[in-house]
């Protein structure tokens, strides 16, 4: 993801590209197929505000394929979490949060990086403006360089713990300052981990 400059609109309309790769593999020892379907998205946001890539890759088996799971119309059943506890302490942040999530796997629902990042960054929000001292919320917040890693599958619904790590704090150096921020996230003790870079406006 490339950030230019923010994007204060309600309503944006982006411009996006859907290259789509579909390959089969067939297997005689479990007689068991599945796809490998490689998605290549790219995206622009007024005027090249915001744009990047985005690859998919994924196998969906058969059985999985042929399974009737139900789907509800309301987007918010799909993707949600409730934060039960959370504690900072300096450039760490602890939190204990419940989530469903309906990214399907090979092995049922898990935690997908759509609802990771939206984890992420809510309490990193949270962690920056606990150990900052402005007395209100600035307007602009920033996500850059998003990189998701899964080492195990997280299934959902579940009850998991999470941290946040504070790497460095520094200022962009050109015309506009804003505050930059790396921070790697944590997931059941790094089962999953997110890589993300934040840019907030100056503190006030």
């Amino acid at each position: 993801m490339f950030c230019n400059r923010p994007v204060r609109k309600k309503k944006i309309k982006p411009t996006i590209s859907i290259n789509n790769k579909l390959t089969y593999n067939y297997s005689s020892k479990d007689r068991e197929g599945y796809s490998n379907d490689i998605i290549n998205v790219s995206y622009d946001i007024e005027n090249s505000s915001f744009n990047g890539n985005i690859q998919y890759n994924s196998k969906k088996y058969d059985h999985l394929l042929n399974s009737n799971y139900k789907i509800s119309p309301d987007l918010s059943k799909h993707n949600s979490f409730n934060i039960l506890d959370f504690s900072v302490k300096g450039l760490e942040a602890d939190a204990k949060l419940s989530f469903t999530c309906e990214t399907l796997s090979t092995n049922g629902f898990v935690l997908g990086p759509g609802l990771a990042l939206t984890i992420c960054s809510q309490l990193v929000i949270i962690h920056i403006y606990a150990i900052s001292d402005s007395g209100k919320k600035n307007k602009g917040v920033v996500v850059s360089n998003f990189k998701f890693i899964c080492n195990k599958n997280i299934i959902s619904p579940n009850t998991i713990n999470f941290r946040s790590k504070i790497k460095k704090i520094s200022s962009t150096n050109n015309s506009e300052k804003y505050v930059k921020t790396d921070v790697d996230c944590f997931f059941n003790d790094g089962d999953c981990k997110a890589e993300l870079t934040y840019y907030f406006e100056p503190f006030s």
